[in-house]
């Protein structure tokens, strides 16, 4: 919760039981409130609908992130770790526009796919996410400088700004 900029609020009585209130700060917030809620669904608005696939080993995460995805009128293809997405990949007729993925998986990183995908798919455009604060990725990605990166916790304008920006990149290079 530290590394996040978040809290714990935690309460407790006797015969009542115990209360968590965890609280992560919103992030981009301008405004002084940073724990407000996050408000209603993102509207697709001129967002160009992308096929993604999403590699995240934290269900809640991956399902956060796959409803992000979705109501901006992206296509998600889930898999909760590597070896998944390279089934994924292997199966489908089209590729991909974008691979969404975790740097740090139990069964390979992130960069590792992502390079293994870059063989196969040299113009697949490529985000990265990461609960671990800068310091601690420098083992799974040397230049953290030019690596299009979110970090967890995020919200849906900042993803689906990155993503926005990503595909609009890879148009271009088109």
């Amino acid at each position: 919760m530290k590394q996040s900029g978040g809290y714990v609020r935690v309460r407790s009585e006797q015969g009542e039981g115990t209360k968590f209130d965890i609280y992560f700060p919103r992030m981009g917030s301008e405004s002084g409130d940073t724990f407000a809620d996050e408000g209603a669904p993102v509207a697709a608005g001129e967002r160009r609908s992308a096929k993604v696939l999403l590699v995240e080993d934290e269900q809640a995460v991956r399902e956060l992130t796959r409803d992000f995805l979705t109501r901006a009128g992206h296509i998600v293809l889930e898999a909760d770790d590597c070896a998944h997405a390279i089934k994924i990949c292997e199966q489908l007729t089209e590729p991909v526009d974008l691979l969404i993925t975790d740097v740090v998986m139990p069964d390979m990183s992130g960069p590792e796919l992502a390079a293994r995908f870059a063989s196969l798919h040299p113009d697949l455009a490529v985000l990265f996410v990461s609960g671990y604060a800068a310091e601690s990725l420098h083992q799974h990605i040397a230049d953290l400088s030019n690596i299009p990166l979110v970090s967890k916790p995020f919200t849906s304008e900042t993803l689906l700004g990155e993503v926005d920006k990503l595909l609009s990149r890879a148009e271009l290079d088109s």
